[in-house]
């Protein structure tokens, strides 16, 4: 796109700032801005892992629109920054920023500018404050407690005190933040719950009011939705309610009892056709399976969202070939000095894939642990792979810089368009993939490498012949 076109745009949407129009006629989102220092050619813009769309930068400048039917959270990347949004239909935002500063260079104009100033003020308070929650899985309930809610409080503290300085934030938007922190916190206690009903070794039992925090958390509010936080509160308190139901006795699988949840005891119809969806998507993700005809049907009458519906359609149709047991698909990627490494060089090894990629890395998510791993299982026959599916090599290296990745790193060209990511049907990242040592698949969608499961499952594959 030539030079003139950005810089007529980002004059457009300066002047938007300081003249809205109705809102009657505004159909799209944008968003535009200048980078000084400018770490990558591209700009992109994604939704909980997922890309949305991207803009080249020409000399500093980008300019990015589309649609938005609902308010949500999203993630802005350049080279290995990322900048939290909030986006709505109506707005017009414009930002400046300096890859070599980082967050606290963000300054924001236009409609948004307010919600924005303050998510970008949270991150960079996340980013120093936040603890790294799985080195608490296996230290016991009472320390998890402690961390969990020192850090609620300091989080409520902090929308306080930013809010007796900027009156003006919308108090609708304050409310779904507010919201974040408590679904954020319950999601800390049940994963906690689910590591340690999970790992045998924990030398407590969890007290007998542990879940009690529950009572006052709702799975009723489609407003809330908005959230990635109370999506997987949903999804992990739909888990828990299950394992309680295994263990007084029923024996269906948890697939069975999960979709037979939301469909009787869920009744807003949006949350029952997110939860179903997740079901869905659970069990399809593991292969070919005697159920998984019955639970599609089943899913197909509760979901009423044509978009989950066609996605669940195109993992139905693809499931087969990620089956458990089946040969996994072949692929080649290039490595930091450009040579083609390929999946059967790493036969005779169990096979860790991490897929990422600048766009949907997060500091605090599980990749941290993957060098944990790496030296709990150094003398093993384990490969741990890191594929990146950046758009271009540059943003890549530059991710490799800036976070200090090490371990085998890998490079897939032409990212979610690549071949790889079409025939392991990625959609959203991170993901992981698990491979045995005869290169068979054990999990298309395995757990991330902060997981207490993931390291028995390792432990199990590694005693299997």
């Amino acid at each position: 796109m030539h030079r003139l076109f950005y810089i007529m745009a980002y004059v457009m949407t300066l002047l938007a700032c300081a003249q809205e129009a109705p809102k009657s006629i505004v159909q799209t989102t944008v968003i535009s801005g200048h980078i000084d220092h400018p770490k990558a050619k591209c700009v992109t813009l994604s939704k909980q892992g997922i890309l949305i769309t991207t803009s080249s930068v020409e000399d500093g400048l980008f300019y990015l629109e589309t649609s938005i039917n609902k308010p949500g959270y999203y993630t802005l990347s350049h080279g290995a920054l990322q900048i939290q949004l909030y986006l709505r239909r109506e707005f017009r935002l414009n930002l400046s920023f300096d890859p070599e500063i980082g967050l606290r260079s963000i300054r924001y104009q236009g409609r948004g500018s307010e919600a924005n100033t303050y998510l970008s003020n949270f991150q960079e308070f996340q980013r120093l404050n936040e603890p790294q929650w799985a080195d608490f899985w296996s230290r016991g309930e009472v320390l998890l407690n402690e961390q969990v809610h020192r850090y609620q409080i300091k989080s409520e503290a902090f929308v306080d005190n930013y809010l007796s300085k900027h009156a003006n934030l919308d108090p609708n938007f304050i409310a779904t933040e507010r919201s974040r922190i408590e679904y954020q916190s319950a999601n800390r206690y049940l994963q906690f719950g689910h590591e340690h009903d999970f790992v045998s070794e924990f030398p407590e039992q969890l007290s007998e009011g542990y879940y009690g925090f529950l009572s006052g958390l709702t799975m009723e509010d489609p407003d809330l939705l908005v959230l990635p936080a109370y999506q997987e509160f949903l999804y992990r308190t739909l888990q828990k309610y299950v394992v309680d139901i295994r263990a007084n006795g029923n024996e269906k699988s948890k697939s069975v009892l999960a979709m037979d949840l939301v469909r009787n005891e869920i009744r807003d119809p949006d949350i029952k056709s997110f939860l179903s969806y997740r079901v869905i998507c659970k069990q399809l993700q593991k292969g070919k399976a005697e159920e998984h005809d019955l639970l599609y049907k089943q899913f197909r009458k509760t979901c009423k969202v044509g978009q989950l519906l066609a996605n669940a359609k195109e993992l139905y149709d693809q499931c087969e070939t990620l089956s458990q047991g089946s040969i996994a698909p072949f692929f080649s990627v290039r490595d930091i000095t450009n040579t083609e490494v390929s999946l059967t060089e790493f036969r005779e090894s169990v096979l860790y894939i991490d897929l990422w990629s600048s766009w949907a890395y997060d500091q605090n998510h599980a990749r941290s642990y993957c060098d944990t791993l790496r030296n709990l299982f150094k003398d093993e026959s384990i490969v741990f792979l890191s594929i990146s599916l950046d758009q271009s090599e540059q943003i890549w290296k530059e991710g490799l810089r800036k976070n200090k990745l090490r371990g085998i790193q890998l490079f897939s060209p032409k990212g979610m368009d690549s071949k790889l990511a079409q025939i392991y049907f990625v959609r959203d990242l991170p993901r992981y993939i698990l491979i045995d040592k005869k290169g068979r698949i054990v999990e298309a969608f395995a757990p991330a490498p902060s997981s207490l499961e993931l390291k028995q499952k390792l432990k199990m594959l590694l005693n299997t012949a």
